[in-house]
């Protein structure tokens, strides 16, 4: 399993799973809905602990769009964006997650060379150096 959505205006969840057809159900209630994410994550955190299991809430009745019927077959992920993840819900793996601010931090080293790696700024010298008397 990767990722646990579910909705903030029904009943409505989904078990993303890759590699599988996702499961998407309704019939329980919010109670029982967080009852059930909260036994996931447990479970799923003894048998996975380098990974996180991912939790996502969206403001949308039906959840259809996330657990679509042919995207297993190419081994796609249709999650919802980042920013509707909460990470406050999740078990973090002990794997670190590269992050999108990771993303940016590194592609902004290259933002100013305009495609010349020749003004590639080195960032692992030291700005002062030591020079050694003998």
């Amino acid at each position: 399993m990767a990722a646990f959505i579910f909705s903030s205006t029904s009943e409505e969840v989904v078990f993303c799973f890759p590699e599988a057809k996702d499961l998407r159900f309704t019939g329980l209630t919010a109670e029982e809905n967080m009852q059930l994410l909260t036994l996931l994550k447990e479970k799923y955190h003894e048998t996975n602990p380098e990974n996180t299991l991912k939790i996502f809430q969206v403001q949308k009745a039906s959840l259809k769009e996330f657990a679509p019927e042919d995207d297993r077959k190419y081994n796609f992920e249709n999650f919802p964006e980042e920013n509707f993840r909460r990470r406050d819900l999740e078990l973090s793996g002990s794997l670190i997650e590269e992050t999108q601010e990771d993303d940016d931090a590194t592609d902004d080293m290259f933002r100013h060379t305009n495609g010349n790696l020749n003004n590639l700024e080195n960032r692992f010298t030291p700005m002062m150096s030591r020079t050694i008397s003998v």
